[in-house]
């Protein structure tokens, strides 16, 4: 599972990168005193900060959004999203006020998708 993790962690953040790059963005990380962290930070021109914390398990926990509460607290106006597989996030864990549970499947591919229309729009002779 900690290896499925990690897999899945990489694809969002090539998606998250790449669009936040093409959009003039910037993608770091939070971490707290206390070892809290977030494990994207979404820097977009003229957008709230956006936190995004990747969990693949088959089982939803509490403290998965505990990085996503301390980095709320820290920036009231950001937005904050917890990625969980498709099965976890159709159980509709709770959450605390203002984070959004989003399956990780449909993230990645609706960012992968994004990606691939803008490309496309910017250079269409490139093509098939």
């Amino acid at each position: 599972p900690e290896r499925l993790g990690n897999l899945a962690e990489t694809a969002a953040g090539a998606n998250i990168r790449a669009l936040t790059r093409h959009e003039g963005g910037r993608v770091h990380y939070w971490r707290d005193k206390k070892g809290r962290e977030v494990d994207f930070l979404v820097e977009l021109p003229g957008a709230p900060l956006i936190g995004i914390e990747i969990k693949y398990r088959n089982t939803f926990k509490g403290s998965f959004v505990d990085g996503l509460v301390a980095f709320a607290k820290t920036t009231p106006k950001a937005k904050t999203i917890l990625l969980v597989p498709a099965a976890v996030a159709a159980q509709a864990p709770v959450v605390p006020d203002g984070i959004v549970v989003w399956a990780m499947e449909l993230f990645t591919a609706g960012l992968g998708l994004q990606v691939a229309l803008d490309q496309e729009r910017e250079h269409p002779e490139e093509g098939s």
